[in-house]
């Protein structure tokens, strides 16, 4: 993205804000996927891990999932962990366009 700052352009940097995915869009997501035990799943910007925590508790994928917001990583180790997919997944604190 530019802007204009006294007639010069200027990067700036790419912003992405969290929306969270309603719970029954990341099943579906991961039905028509076919997702399965097989598979590792990534998400860049995952939030509260809800799509990788959903893939390892109904079809056994492992996977990770980074996010910048330190707020956002810890939700989705604590989802993990209430959900019981600590072995199978991990979130780290990280830029996504870096990752």
């Amino acid at each position: 993205m530019l802007a204009l700052h006294a007639g010069f352009a200027l990067a700036q940097e790419p912003r992405v804000p969290y929306v969270p995915t309603p719970q029954e869009v990341v099943d579906r997501m991961l039905q028509m996927a076919k997702v399965s035990a097989n598979d590792y799943l990534i998400d860049l910007g995952s939030g509260d891990g809800r799509i990788v925590v959903t893939a390892a508790k109904k079809h056994g994928a492992r996977g990770f999932g980074v996010d910048i917001n330190p707020t956002r990583v810890a939700e989705a180790v604590e989802n993990a962990r209430k959900s019981g997919v600590t072995g199978k997944v991990a979130f780290y604190p990280r830029d996504l366009f870096q990752t």
